[in-house]
């Protein structure tokens, strides 16, 4: 949390991150502080579907943005996709349409877990 505080009062550009923080409380003073703009849960870490529509709703209660974090296998991104799907826009946070974390890196095991691979197109 300090070194978030830190980041947020040293750089002038949008601060994001929580991606390691486990269940709804782990997220309560990152959100409620401020620390960062846009808060990153994974679905996987935080606590699943439940708990990341909680700290979604936490987050728009702060003025806080929710992009959630995804890193790893076509499961992982399959839920993410998922809950991407429901989050709100949140008109008024920041301006800019909903953003998703594509992760591109090499893994051996996306072709293995998916018989149809999820495709970035137009962005």
């Amino acid at each position: 949390m300090d070194a978030y505080e830190e980041i947020r009062q040293t750089i002038v550009m949008r601060l994001a991150g929580g991606e390691a923080p486990e269940g709804l409380g782990a997220f309560r003073d990152i959100v409620a502080k401020q620390v960062v703009n846009m808060v990153q849960p994974d679905i996987s870490i935080a606590g699943g579907f439940a708990v990341c529509q909680k700290v979604e709703a936490l987050a728009e209660a702060h003025g806080v943005r929710t992009l959630p974090h995804m890193w790893g296998s076509p499961i992982r991104l399959a839920a993410t996709l998922h809950w991407q799907a429901v989050l709100p826009e949140a008109p008024g946070l920041i301006p800019e349409p909903c953003l998703f974390e594509y992760d591109m890196t090499e893994n051996g095991l996306r072709p293995e877990l998916s018989m149809v691979p999820f495709n970035a197109a137009d962005g």
